[in-house]
């Protein structure tokens, strides 16, 4: 009979314990994502001797991007952006293909977002606790340049340059807490094959149950320019969708790793799971069924005990 009672009140007590699941954090996360994505070139000669830049084109969310045009090198030039949280790319070429006159061309690309996020209280961290919040990212792309080379009095009068720059940034309290620059990359040579294939680790520091902030910011530019004819050539540097981002890790305020920890962001992405659908609706779905069937065979055995007892 006491064994009886004991299963009733185990399956009485699910519903509380669903609803604690569903509880909220101790504190709520605003809508502060802000992400700018661009593409653009130059339409006319490249930086190093002026012209009309800046066209292009620029969206005020994660995306894709693409611009291209006609150059005064009478060549073409581009960039392509393509940025996400669990990864971004930046394309960006600029090319020159006149043998009768100066010219050179040119292409940008860049990318950045801000948004909130909050590491609530679980099993490992009280509220107000500090962590850090650890994103691990690989890049991988190539930077190539194949531009003819020109002189005038003996000194190089063709140049080609390319530039990665890609860093991130936490607030916490109100309080910048970093200002990293994880890549800040200069190329320059006519004739350039380069290949990057790194691995980096962005860390951002956090208390437990209060919002903090997450920015992101890349930008990638190439150039090439030939101040007397011949202008033949192109330069490009592509990091086109090769920055992916790992699984999260939050570290509590000892330096070790949370088993599975939750992170909540105010666009609703999972850092501890990129790429994975949020699991949390239908794991609790799942739990809740197996609970509630657990709980009818409980009943069911509590009732035919009670019943042969009552004989």
């Amino acid at each position: 009979m006491r064994k009886a009672a004991i299963d009733l009140l185990v399956c009485a007590l699910i519903p509380a314990a669903v609803a604690l699941v569903a509880l909220p954090a101790p504190a709520v996360l605003t809508n502060d994502l802000f992400v700018a994505t661009s593409s653009s070139s130059c339409q006319g000669d490249s930086p190093i001797t002026g012209g009309a830049c800046g066209n292009g084109t620029i969206i005020r969310s994660f995306g894709t991007t693409s611009y291209g045009a006609p150059d005064a090198g009478n060549g073409f030039d581009s960039a392509q952006t393509a940025w996400f949280q669990d990864h971004f790319g930046l394309d960006a070429r600029g090319s020159a293909n006149s043998t009768a006159n100066p010219g050179g061309g040119s292409g940008f690309a860049s990318g950045s977002f801000f948004e909130s996020l909050l590491v609530p209280v679980q099993p490992g961290v009280a509220l107000g606790d500090p962590g850090v919040l650890e994103l691990p990212y690989h890049l991988h792309g190539t930077v190539t340049s194949d531009w003819g080379d020109t002189f005038v009095g003996g000194m190089q009068a063709s140049f080609v340059n390319a530039d990665l720059g890609w860093s991130y940034s936490g607030v916490d309290n109100g309080v910048q807490t970093v200002d990293v620059n994880l890549e800040n990359e200069h190329w320059s040579g006519n004739h350039l094959s380069v290949v990057v294939d790194r691995d980096f680790v962005a860390r951002v520091p956090f208390h437990v149950g209060q919002i903090f902030y997450f920015g992101e910011t890349a930008n990638l530019s190439v150039s090439g320019d030939s101040r007397v004819a011949p202008a033949v050539g192109f330069v490009e540097a592509d990091f086109l969708r090769t920055a992916t981002l790992g699984p999260a890790i939050v570290l509590d305020k000892f330096g070790n790793p949370l088993s599975n920890p939750v992170i909540e962001s105010d666009s609703g992405f999972d850092f501890a799971h990129p790429q994975v659908p949020e699991p949390s609706s239908a794991l609790l779905f799942a739990t809740t069924f197996t609970g509630l069937a657990a709980c009818r065979r409980a009943t069911g055995l509590a009732r035919s005990r009670m019943g042969s007892r009552g004989k």
